[in-house]
């Protein structure tokens, strides 16, 4: 490694960079709504709070698939699943030019480090990084040992070379096992309860999650409590890679982005513990906040979605036109200057759709609407409508009293859906990616 870098960066005595260095910070599983920034009442989470207070917080960023290894290669290519092709968890970047590939011609050196076993190189996100360290590389996958790696190698680039690095942070996923300095107590007895029922056996990752028996519910607010200190826990290395990239000098004059791949079920639609199965906001709404020069503070109540985030970026650090890639996503770079409202009225209709197949679920959304489509085994159609301002938890359909959005919606969603294709996202997976999988509770 240490002859790749010198190889690498011989060139690094030059001038002073130009290009602003560019920090991607992931996080599994993270509920925006769990976030103090967010408005979460029990948050310790003062560190990304921090970054919110000088950057735009936005309130309705989502994702389009609700796995990781579709959601971050969406994150780093701008494109949809069925466009870049992994669609599913565990299943390799097929198309599309990451973030890393655009930025290498432009003097940037990329460095990746990556604490998910389905987001590393047999997915190909290491493309585009001339360093990238997945998770069988980590000493742990503990947040401040991904922090410490990361650290290790941005101090191994030159100050002369522009960075980009982006950092994927593995808590708070299940099962929920925060260090012990921040066990919450005897008040997780029941979650933990639950995840020993699991690990033993005595209870299959489905009845789980399907709540079978009433065995999940009970043991909510308990898991809340683990999931919220495992958060703090990230929470805390985020804030050391930020001071660390800090005394580096990479964040004077650089763009930090914070955001999630996607979120978790607490119980919504009938969900728990887990992400993937529907689109309820609980797995599609992300925290997404953006920092930078030349980037106005405040709060975004516009649409944007993980394929907007290349786009913009690319906007902020003024790539010209021609050495963009194509993306399915939208430049609002303007939004992140202030420059264009920042309204529920602004930004595009943000479509997804669930890993679940049967009944597969598709949604087309906007700040203050959101379409349901259910693809029922029978063959039926069951769309709802809701009214995301009054009704966050998704319960009450109200399509008759707004017929003329939920036409729009649906006649939106149809016209996107036409060229995404019926899939089983554990279909076609070897024994290696079934693995994976397995421990990461997705399949039994």
């Amino acid at each position: 490694m240490a002859l790749l870098l010198l190889a690498l960066f011989a060139v690094g005595c030059g001038p002073a960079r130009e290009r602003p260095d560019l920090i991607f910070v992931t996080v599994d599983t993270l509920r925006a709504d769990h976030l103090g920034a967010y408005g979460h009442a029990a948050a310790r989470t003062p560190h990304v709070d921090a970054l919110a207070q000088r950057g735009v917080i936005f309130q309705h960023a989502t994702t389009p698939y609700p796995r990781t290894t579709p959601a971050l290669a969406t994150l780093l290519t701008g494109l949809w699943p069925h466009h870049h092709g992994a669609r599913g968890a565990g299943i390799p970047l097929q198309n599309g030019r990451t973030l890393g590939q655009v930025l290498q011609p432009l003097g940037y050196v990329s460095v990746g480090i990556s604490a998910s076993r389905v987001a590393g190189r047999k997915e190909k996100l290491d493309q585009g990084f001339d360093v990238f360290v997945a998770k069988s590389e980590l000493e742990h996958w503990r947040s401040r040992v991904v922090t410490a790696e990361a650290l290790e190698r941005t101090a191994e680039v030159p100050r002369s070379k522009p960075l980009f690095l982006w950092v994927h942070y593995m808590e708070p996923h299940w099962p929920y096992r925060p260090p012990a300095h921040l066990d919450p107590g005897p008040e997780a007895d029941p979650c933990r309860r639950l995840m020993a029922a699991r690990d033993s056996g005595e209870l299959s990752r489905i009845a789980v999650i399907r709540n079978q028996g009433g065995v999940s519910e009970g043991a909510v607010e308990a898991c809340k409590r683990l999931y919220d200190a495992e958060i703090e826990n990230t929470d805390a290395a985020v804030g050391e890679l930020l001071a660390g990239l800090e005394r580096q000098g990479r964040l004077a004059n650089g763009y930090v982005v914070f955001t999630a791949d996607h979120g978790e079920n607490f119980g919504e639609s009938g969900s728990f513990y887990q992400h993937g199965e529907n689109v309820h906001d609980a797995s599609l709404r992300v925290p997404l906040i953006v920092a930078g020069p030349g980037v106005t503070r405040g709060v975004d109540h516009g649409a944007i979605r993980l394929e907007d985030v290349v786009p913009s970026v690319l906007g902020l650090l003024e790539v010209p036109g021609p050495e963009r890639p194509v993306t399915d996503g939208v430049d609002l770079s303007a939004r992140l200057r202030g420059t264009v409202a920042r309204g529920p009225d602004s930004g595009p209709i943000a479509f997804g759709w669930s890993a679940k197949p049967d009944p597969r679920e598709r949604t087309a959304r906007t700040p203050r609407f959101k379409l349901v489509d259910r693809r029922m085994p029978d063959g039926t159609i069951r769309r709802e409508l809701y009214n995301l301002e009054n009704d966050p938890g998704e319960t009450l359909d109200v399509s008759e009293q707004h017929p003329d959005v939920a036409l729009r919606l649906a006649r939106a969603l149809d016209v996107w859906f036409e060229e995404v294709p019926e899939f089983d996202e554990t279909a076609d997976l070897d024994r290696d990616q079934r693995e994976r999988l397995r421990a990461l509770g997705y399949v039994d």
